[in-house]
């Protein structure tokens, strides 16, 4: 089906412009290039993941690339890999090439793409699929920062911060008091999803926002042991015995 819709687009382009196989390796190019992009979008989920931030330059994801990453670049049609604000890259297919508005199309078209999307001459945007990365992202904009740093060794946030890592455990505050702040919730990295989750016995806590971002039916717990569960409404409700 992709091989259709690629030769379908192919035909699409103006006969007077180019060549049917000038048109076709060009084409072919623009779907290397979104292979590229996709494994951008891959590694950048990655970075997040082991270092508890997101990347604030291109340079931060090689280490999650194929080594041979930076070959067939093709500077005459494309600009180079960036990163641009969070979770995007700017939009790379050249402008001053020919056919230009034909093969747009064919870039931003989504039949080779799943972990990426383009607005029509804006930028690609980048989509998370680890539902830990989204959770970190969202804690990374909510405390204004682009990382969620360690703990100190009286389990504390450093700095005047709400969140922190200590051991691959999150833990959540409610202030960026370091004395009056009190634990919301903590959890482990490797059971975000499938929990348990150890939040405040208070209840009148339940509406602040990072509970909002959880997964929606994971099992929450208390610290005196009492059940709860996210409900399809974004609802921390107790499970009856």
């Amino acid at each position: 089906m992709k091989r259709f819709v690629l030769l379908f687009m192919i035909f699409l382009l103006p006969i007077f412009a180019l060549t049917f196989s000038q048109k076709r390796v060009i084409v072919e190019r623009i779907k290397q290039r979104i292979q590229k992009e996709e494994l951008i979008s891959i590694a950048y989920e990655e970075h997040i993941l082991k270092y508890y931030s997101k990347p604030s330059a291109i340079g931060k994801l090689y280490e999650f690339l194929p080594q041979n990453y930076l070959v067939n670049i093709y500077t005459n049609l494309f600009k180079n890999f960036t990163l641009d604000a969070l979770l995007s890259m700017p939009y790379s297919l050249k402008s001053s090439i020919e056919d230009y508005e034909n093969l747009k199309k064919i870039y931003e078209n989504t039949a080779y793409r799943e972990r990426t999307f383009v607005l029509e001459n804006d930028k690609v945007y980048i989509k998370l699929k680890d539902e830990l990365a989204k959770n970190i992202i969202y804690l990374t904009q909510k405390q204004g920062d682009y990382y969620i740093g360690g703990c100190t060794s009286s389990g504390k946030p450093i700095l005047e911060r709400k969140y922190c890592v200590k051991n691959d455990i999150f833990y959540i505050f409610d202030s960026t008091d370091p004395v009056s702040s009190n634990l919301l919730m903590y959890y482990d990295k490797n059971r975000f999803t499938t929990g348990p989750i150890i939040i405040t016995k208070d209840s009148t806590k339940y509406t602040q926002d990072e509970f909002k971002h959880l997964p929606q039916g994971v099992p929450l717990y208390t610290t005196e042991g009492k059940a709860y569960i996210k409900d399809k409404a974004n609802n921390i409700v107790e499970v009856e015995k």
